[in-house]
Parts: structure tokens; C-alpha cells; sequence
């Protein structure tokens, strides 16, 4: 059975929500962020991203936000505008029912014809994450050596990407 889930755009008053879920232990492990996140990084991360009109939605099942995904753009009027970096995160009950990969699938519906490419960096570990995006067709581009530090320990971030619109570069990834 497939689950009723939506993707409705994030509005301040899902600010406090998305705070509760970042600082849930489970879903911050593979964020960048340090728990805890207080209410005003969020607010403050939300601000900005509307700033620079980034695409936010809210994941939402049966009424409820269980999770955020996201396109960030590449600043306008540079030589990489036509990038955007991908994120999702989601409530740990729902991993493993297809919601990430609906949650991948709708912001790369969303980026088509508005970006050519879209990267996703990944910690290493995060294996059901780079099966995720190597599924929606991401290509491993590289890693960054001990780019993501947790405690006293490191990992490498995997940077990966996909080509959306293949006639201006004259290649594709396959």
C-alpha cells in the first residue's frame, strides 16, 4: 500500500516542526548540524533560504510534516547558477517506505527546466542514501577526504550529481 504523502511548500509556521525533527538523533547523524539546534538556527536557516529563493517543501503524511527536502541554488549571476544542491531528510518511522525516493523525485521534478544540474553530498556511511540517489540516476563525481567530522570521528563526503538537461553541456550521465 502506498502511503498518502504530499509535498507542500515550507512556510514559517513549520519552522518549530522542522526544529523537532533535525534534532531528532537519528535524522541530524548524517546532517551537518550540532544538537542541539536551537529554534533560532532554524528560523535563521529558513530566512535564509527564502533569501536567496531556495525551494523548500514539507513532507507531509496524513497531516503531519515528517520530513523536509529542499533545492538550494547556485548564487544568480555566476558561471554555476544553473546548480542547485539537493537535501532530504526525514522522521526515522517512515525510512524504508519509498518516501525519499517520492521526496527525490519530486524536487528533481521540480529543478527540471530550472537547473541543468543538481549535486548531492553524502557522508559516506549513509549507505541507504547513496543507493537512494544513485537510483534517481546520481553519478559519483568524488569524495571529500574527512570533510565530515561527528565527535572525534571523521568520514568522507561522497559528491555526487546529476545532468538534468544534457543539449547545453553535450554530454550526459548516463
Amino acid at each position: 500500500m502506498k502511503e498518502n504523502v504530499s509535498f507542500e511548500p515550507a512556510r514559517e509556521s513549520d519552522v518549530e516542526r522542522l526544529n523537532r525533527i533535525v534534532n531528532e538523533p537519528d535524522v541530524a547523524r548524517y546532517l551537518d548540524l550540532i544538537l542541539p539546534v536551537p529554534l533560532e538556527k532554524t528560523q535563521a536557516f529558513f530566512s535564509s533560504m527564502q533569501a536567496i529563493r531556495a525551494s523548500l517543501w514539507c513532507i507531509v503524511a496524513d497531516k503531519e510534516t515528517i520530513g523536509c527536502v529542499g533545492l538550494i541554488p547556485e548564487e544568480e549571476g555566476t558561471k554555476l547558477a544553473h546548480s542547485a544542491t539537493i537535501f532530504v531528510y526525514l522522521e526515522r518511522p517512515y525510512w524504508g517506505r519509498g518516501i525519499g525516493g517520492r521526496a527525490v523525485s519530486f524536487a528533481l521534478s521540480e529543478a527540471e527546466g530550472r537547473f541543468e544540474r543538481v549535486e548531492a553530498l553524502i557522508v559516506e556511511e549513509n549507505t541507504r542514501s547513496l543507493r537512494l540517489f544513485e537510483k534517481h540516476g546520481f553519478v559519483r563525481e568524488g569524495v571529500k577526504r574527512k570533510a565530515f567530522r561527528c565527535g572525534g570521528m571523521y568520514s568522507n563526503l561522497v559528491m555526487t550529481a546529476k545532468i538534468l538537461d544534457c543539449r547545453s553541456t553535450g554530454s550526459h550521465d548516463g
